[in-house]
C-alpha cells in the first residue's frame, strides 16, 4: 500500500475516535462494478495471498464477533445444528463461530473456486461447495449467514429468496451489508441506507419475521426467522 495512503488511513482512525467520519476514496481499478464482481475477477483476486490476510485482520474479526453478540442476544444456539455461510470467502467467520458459539456443523458456499481453496486452509473443519447465490439450493439449514455479499449483486431480491428457501422452517437468516451512507467502494452496486435497507427486507422477506439494525461501526444487518407453513385447511 502507498505509504501516504497508509498514513491517511491511520489519521482517519485517530479522527474517528473523536466521533468525526472521514472517508478516503482510493481509486484502484478501471473496471466496472459488474466486471469487478464477476467470477473471473474474483478468482484472480483470491489468488493474491494478501486477500486472505485481509479477512484475518483485527477489524474483520471484531466484526465477526459483533455477529456472535447478535446471535447470543437473540438466543440463537448453533451447536450440532447446520450452519451455512453463503459467500464464505476465506472461511474466517467459521473460526469465530466455532470458538465463541461451539458451532461444529458448517458448510461454506462461494462462487469463487479460488476463495474455497483459501477457506479450506483457514478453516478445514467445514465442508465447502462452489455455489452461485442466484441458483436455488435444496438446503435445510438452521442458520444461513450471508455477510457483505448482496451489495455486489444486480439482483439481490433473487439472492434473498434463495437464502430463505435454503433455510429450514423456524430457522434463521442473517444478512449484513455496508451502511450505504458510509460506503464509497466502487465495486459495490447497492448502497442501502438504514431506511431503504429495512424497506428492501420488508418487501422481500416472504412473510418471515425480521428485524433490521446497525452492526459494527459501519454496517447494517437483517435477521429473519422463517415461518413454518400453515397447515392446509381440511377439504
Amino acid at each position: 500500500m502507498n505509504p501516504f495512503i497508509r498514513f491517511l488511513k491511520f489519521l482517519r482512525r485517530m479522527v474517528n475516535k473523536l466521533g468525526i467520519d472521514i472517508h478516503l476514496i482510493e481509486k484502484k481499478h478501471h473496471e466496472s462494478a459488474i466486471q469487478m464482481n464477476s467470477e473471473l475477477f474474483s478468482n484472480i483476486n483470491w489468488k493474491d495471498p494478501r486477500k486472505a490476510k485481509k479477512f484475518l485482520k483485527k477489524e474483520r474479526i471484531e466484526f465477526f464477533e459483533e455477529i456472535v453478540k447478535l446471535l447470543q442476544f437473540r438466543n440463537i444456539e448453533i451447536m450440532d445444528k447446520p450452519v451455512a455461510d453463503v459467500g464464505c470467502g476465506s472461511g474466517a467467520l467459521f473460526l469465530v463461530l466455532a470458538e465463541k458459539l461451539q458451532g461444529n456443523n458448517f458448510i461454506g458456499f462461494d462462487f469463487s473456486e479460488e476463495s474455497l481453496k483459501v477457506a479450506e486452509k483457514i478453516f478445514p473443519g467445514a465442508k465447502y461447495f462452489q455455489y452461485n447465490v442466484y441458483d436455488s439450493f435444496p438446503g435445510n439449514f438452521f442458520l444461513t449467514i450471508c455477510t457483505e455479499v448482496i451489495e455486489h449483486l444486480l439482483n439481490p431480491e433473487l439472492a434473498l429468496k434463495n437464502l430463505i428457501d435454503m433455510t429450514a422452517d423456524n430457522g434463521w437468516i442473517l444478512i449484513t451489508v455496508p451502511d450505504g451512507r458510509k460506503d464509497y467502494f466502487e465495486g459495490h452496486i447497492n448502497f442501502w441506507s438504514p431506511e431503504s435497507w429495512e424497506h428492501f427486507i420488508m418487501k422481500n422477506s416472504d412473510n418471515c419475521r425480521f428485524e433490521c439494525g446497525k452492526i459494527g461501526r459501519q454496517n447494517l444487518y437483517a435477521l429473519l426467522q422463517k415461518s413454518e407453513p400453515l397447515p392446509e385447511q381440511p377439504v
